[in-house]
């Protein structure tokens, strides 16, 4: 992982050197205000001013590290999904790389991003701006915390143990209050979607990035395509464009989906 080895390789060198580095290139850090000999730290790239050629870019959605702040160490506590610029993707290149098999295509869905990761003995969660954002009030006055705790009431199967302290997790939040896309009317619309979990000993210890986009939780598994299905991206397009005018005369209906 580019950021991780960038931060061990400063490791002589202090907070201050790193946060000049990533702001010029329109990444953002967020540390934590504490007294604290580790404080967390947050990198948030700009998603429209940052450097894509920089792999560090992609990485910085909201990653978390927890650095000392005696022995300038760093220890990486969340690894987001990944980010890019929408505005600058080249469609002959997006096309070159479809055809070649380069993609997963991953269902969208109407809700709040927001990451799971264990520290200082509880779970904490954490969006793409914020590193905890358990008390942070999301809507009707309730937290973050209040909304996650109140969806999980939908999935019995569902336990913290099944939750590894060593990893983070990024889910989807979906609230009917807070995203209003129904999908299906007969269907409860509070939702947990599971998209990623990483093994953070394995980055932390061995330097290598372990991701799973399948682990059963419980809760739904984010949908992912089968690509043999679409003929093209403009295929893809159409059948988009498709959907979103059959969800303005339709999403009324008894049997829509």
């Amino acid at each position: 992982m580019n950021t991780y080895k960038y931060l061990l390789e400063k490791s002589n060198k202090d907070i201050n050197y790193v946060r000049s580095y990533v702001f010029k290139n329109y990444i953002k850090t967020v540390i934590e205000n504490s007294n604290d000999e580790l404080n967390r730290v947050m990198f948030i790239a700009n998603r429209f001013k940052s450097d894509f050629n920089n792999p560090m870019s992609f990485e910085c959605n909201g990653l978390i590290a927890e650095y000392n702040k005696k022995s300038n160490n760093w220890k990486m506590l969340v690894v987001p999904t990944e980010l890019f610029n929408s505005q600058k993707l080249i469609k002959s290149e997006i096309n070159n790389y479809y055809n070649h098999n380069n993609y997963q295509l991953h269902k969208v869905y109407d809700g709040t991003i927001i990451n799971l990761y264990y520290y200082k003995d509880s779970w904490r969660i954490s969006t793409n701006k914020a590193y905890d954002a358990n008390n942070l009030l999301y809507t009707d006055n309730k937290t973050y915390l209040d909304v996650f705790n109140e969806i999980l009431n939908n999935y019995p199967n569902f336990t913290v143990d099944k939750l590894s302290t060593n990893k983070c997790y990024t889910l989807c939040m979906k609230y009917y209050k807070y995203h209003p896309f129904i999908e299906n009317p007969h269907e409860n619309q509070n939702k947990l979607i599971f998209i990623q979990s990483v093994d953070m000993d394995e980055l932390n210890l061995n330097k290598k990035l372990k991701i799973n986009n399948q682990e059963d939780l419980g809760i739904e598994i984010a949908e992912i395509y089968d690509l043999n299905n679409f003929a093209s991206l403009q295929n893809i397009y159409l059948i988009l464009n498709n959907e979103i005018n059959r969800f303005k005369k339709e999403n009324q209906y008894e049997n829509y989906k």
